[in-house]
């Protein structure tokens, strides 16, 4: 439902306090009336889910963004987008990370615990402030304005996720501390 070209930007998790969600629609209603909106689409559900609707259905957003609700098929929706958009206020290892990661989208995020330990500002990534819309609208806006920046900071995403967070990595990293525990305990 956009048109060709366009920059679709990406939001993948539960839809609560936590994954702050409130902070993506301030930030694209900031992008709004500077007059540069964002396509916007959000899968899945939770308890914000009629902030949501009231932001589509009352709101600015009934322009721009899509609600999805639960998909089960979250590739599809990031295989689509351009953009991946992660303003949590506090995470584990967030799988919805590696899987945008995956996927070569530019990474949007706030540097909380999991993604902070994943993303690298400006390299596989860009990392804004916790909780501010602003900042989250100025780096979505950078992004949508420069594809070559999307492109290598997707890219580089994609190589990190292979590299470091994938089964055969996790695998070798399994073999390599057993290894360790292994000769310590021979060593005795």
């Amino acid at each position: 439902g956009i048109a060709d070209g366009a920059v679709l930007v990406a939001f993948v998790g539960r839809l609560d306090y936590q994954k702050g969600v409130d902070t993506l629609l301030a930030a694209a209603s900031h992008l709004g009336a500077r007059g540069s909106p964002m396509n916007l689409v959000i899968a899945g559900d939770g308890p914000k889910r009629r902030l949501v609707e009231n932001f589509i259905k009352h709101g600015e957003g009934g322009r721009y963004c899509r609600l999805l609700g639960f998909i089960s098929d979250v590739r599809a929706v990031l295989s689509a987008a351009d953009i991946a958009a992660m303003p949590s206020r506090w995470e584990g290892w967030p799988l919805s990370l590696g899987e945008a990661m995956a996927c070569g989208l530019a990474v949007v995020a706030a540097p909380v615990a999991g993604i902070g330990d994943v993303l690298v500002d400006g390299v596989n990534g860009l990392m804004v402030e916790r909780g501010s819309p602003v900042a989250l609208a100025d780096a979505i806006e950078r992004l949508a304005r420069d594809g070559e920046l999307r492109e290598r900071l997707g890219q580089a995403a994609r190589r990190d996720v292979a590299d470091k967070h994938s089964i055969d990595a996790n695998i070798a990293a399994h073999e390599a501390l057993y290894g360790e525990i292994a000769a310590d305990i021979l060593q005795g």
